[in-house]
């Protein structure tokens, strides 16, 4: 490739090299740690939730324990007013025998009026009833009802037919005020131990996760370059106990912090080094986006940079700059022909013969289209320009009987090979494309012409 190119690309480098190391005092420390708004310490959420859990265990426990005292005292409730109603059959027997109906209502207000007893009901087998007590705890949902028949005692007649019937419905307040109470003691007793175990577990979480996780959180905080090697901190020594994983998190900072240095103490080589390879890399991709991958040539990309600049240059200095458009006459057809496979082997011999008429690190090669091939002369007057064009039409007429002969398929096409030359001087205040347009309507004149000449435009 040409030097000049070579030039531009390095002056792209140095454009492109990192800028000098920052001097450590130019970095501003962070500022002192300060908690963000949304901060929730990780002990505090814990605590709540462990106290939400503690209550709701206490709520279940409390529910179960409600539900067993609920169906303990409604079996013996059972049996107090099965007691009760055997304890005065025998009074209740005696008084319908004798009708002795204020002795039976006597008897009956007795029993309505003790606290288990809600409401009683005897219907005698002669007609009359009595009732005492409260009749509405007969609507009661959990009331307890228990019927007895009242039969004579031993000496009255033997008869077998009750006297009576006798109905006794238990008192639901006094089942559900002994369930409250024995309730509320196991509230009590439970409240104060989920209370106790909940202030236990609240201290040993912020002595033993709140406050070393803080120092955690504050030292990684306040961590900037120049107190990189800054210890971790340690709340207990381990050498007295076994380790967690607070430790183990003070220590994966303490290695973090040592591979760091390490690293920064070779960072300065190991930066050259990758930016040397990235640098190389995008030079490679630089040169490979304007280079034309079949025959090694600059490409239309580096014609439409590199141009414009030979034409600056040549503005500047008044110096000649000639063009030469190098065309395979009827390229389509020789394509046809061919084949791809020969056609692109032609191609690569017609760049390198283009290549080899060209002063090194002065003229440039670069293929424009299909057959074409654009020469740029710097420093070439048109008369130059022209013998070196007749010089190249000859050379590419000439590889048709070269080893291209090894093919008989393709020798009688290769026997008609020609190319066709468009030759341009710059003119004063001519732009670029206008300088190539008139190489292009040079080989456009020759090949109407025929081909396989010259023309000057």
């Amino acid at each position: 490739m040409n030097a000049r190119f070579r030039d531009d690309m390095g002056s792209r480098r140095g454009v492109s090299r990192p800028p000098a190391s920052v001097a450590p005092d130019a970095i501003t420390p962070s500022m002192a740690w300060e908690v963000p708004r949304n901060f929730r310490p990780l002990a505090g959420a814990l605590i709540r939730r462990i106290v939400l859990l503690a209550l709701l265990c206490m709520a279940l426990v409390l529910a179960g324990q409600t539900w067993y005292l609920l169906r303990q005292h409604e079996q013996r409730f059972v049996t107090q007013v099965e007691n009760i109603a055997r304890a005065h059959l025998p009074q209740l027997a005696t008084a319908l025998w004798d009708i002795e109906f204020e002795a039976v209502q006597r008897q009956v207000q007795a029993i309505a009026a003790l606290p288990e007893v809600g409401y009683v009901r005897l219907r005698s087998a002669t007609g009359p009833v009595f009732m005492a007590g409260d009749p509405s705890a007969r609507e009661a949902p959990a009331a307890v009802v228990r019927r007895m028949d009242i039969l004579p005692l031993p000496g009255q007649g033997g008869a077998s037919l009750p006297l009576g019937q006798v109905e006794i419905i238990g008192n639901p307040h006094y089942v559900m005020g002994e369930v409250r109470a024995s309730a509320l003691q196991v509230l009590l007793g439970y409240g104060a131990y989920t209370v106790l175990v909940c202030l236990l577990v609240t201290w040993l979480l912020r002595r033993r996760l709140q406050q070393p996780l803080e120092a955690m959180a504050r030292f990684a905080a306040e961590l900037t370059p120049d107190r990189l090697m800054t210890p971790p901190p340690r709340q207990r020594a381990t050498a007295q106990r076994e380790a967690d994983e607070i430790d183990l998190l003070a220590d994966g900072f303490a290695k973090l912090q040592t591979g760091l240095r390490a690293h920064i103490d070779g960072l300065d080589e190991k930066v050259a080094q990758r930016t040397d390879e990235l640098q190389r890399l995008v030079d490679e991709v630089y040169r490979l986006s304007r280079t034309d991958a079949l025959t090694g040539c600059w490409n239309r990309r580096a014609i439409e940079e590199r141009l414009p600049g030979e034409v600056e240059r040549v503005q500047r200095y008044g110096r000649p700059l000639s063009l030469l458009l190098v065309s395979m006459d009827e390229y389509r057809e020789r394509q046809q022909e061919l084949g791809p496979t020969d056609i692109d082997e032609l191609l690569r011999e017609m760049a390198s013969t283009c290549r080899a008429a060209l002063r090194n690190e002065v003229d440039w090669l670069a293929r424009e289209e299909g057959g074409q091939f654009l020469i740029v002369l710097p420093e070439t007057e048109l008369s130059v320009a022209m013998r070196m064009a007749e010089q190249l039409r000859i050379a590419v007429a000439a590889l048709g009987s070269r080893r291209w002969r090894a093919s008989a398929d393709a020798a009688d096409q290769l026997a008609r090979l020609s190319a066709s030359v468009g030759v341009a001087q710059y003119r004063t205040g001519e732009l670029a494309h206008h300088l190539q347009a008139r190489a292009s309507e040079g080989v456009r004149q020759a090949q109407a012409a025929g081909g396989n000449r010259l023309a000057s435009v």
